[in-house]
């Protein structure tokens, strides 16, 4: 009996030593979505360890990610701290048709994406200068000084506190505001929209080809 016993707390060390190693790989393998990182990894391994539910949406976070420039960790941290997509706390009905809630005033996950990306792009660069406007929605995700005698209510404060703490929890490392684009000859003039459905059209008939 004593054998048995110590058979199942040899088990139970190992199953817990396995646990704690395979939880120590993930936490090191979201350091590769670090935003300052010039290679931005594809979303696919974090949604599929952490959000399942989204991986049918991987492919087109990847794509806009690569035209754009901009940060993969960014973009998903963003879109469960508006809508708690990621996580599925989100108390909205269908919160994949605002994934990015009030940020954007499109409908569905890919044009609030896209639209969403292509601010933060614009954004950036206007950051460049020091210099934002008080009432920006995602001024806070910069680090940029707003005019004098902004009222303490447009100084985002509370939100740039609420998304680090949200983003280091889920990735494991520091949000760098001043360093969340790598390299990308996208144009903002491009229809990405357009691009991003003919790309899905590309992909599947490649597939289909490859299986003929």
């Amino acid at each position: 009996m004593q054998r048995i016993v110590h058979f199942f707390v040899l088990m139970m060390l190992f199953t817990s030593t396995n646990t704690f190693a395979a939880n120590k790989a993930i936490m090191m393998n979201t350091l590769e979505y670090r935003c300052e990182n010039v290679e931005q990894p594809s979303s696919k391994p974090y949604l599929a360890y952490y959000s399942p539910h989204m991986l049918q949406y991987a492919v087109d976070i990847d794509f806009v990610v690569k035209q754009t420039g901009v940060c993969t960790s960014l973009l998903i941290a963003l879109m469960e701290q508006q809508s708690g997509l990621i996580r599925r706390h989100s108390p909205l009905r269908k919160p994949w048709v605002k994934p990015f809630g009030d940020l954007s005033k499109k409908f569905g996950f890919v044009p609030q994406l896209v639209d969403v990306a292509k601010k933060l792009r614009e954004l950036k660069n206007r950051s460049y200068s020091g210099y934002m406007p008080a009432d920006e929605a995602m001024a806070y995700l910069f680090n940029v000084k707003l005019p004098v005698g902004t009222p303490k209510r447009l100084l985002q404060d509370g939100k740039r506190f609420d998304f680090q703490m949200l983003y280091r929890d889920m990735f494991m490392h520091e949000y760098t505001p001043t360093q969340y684009l790598h390299s990308s000859d996208f144009g903002l003039g491009q229809d990405l929209l357009l691009r991003s459905w003919q790309f899905r059209q590309d992909m599947v008939g490649s597939i289909f080809a490859a299986a003929r």
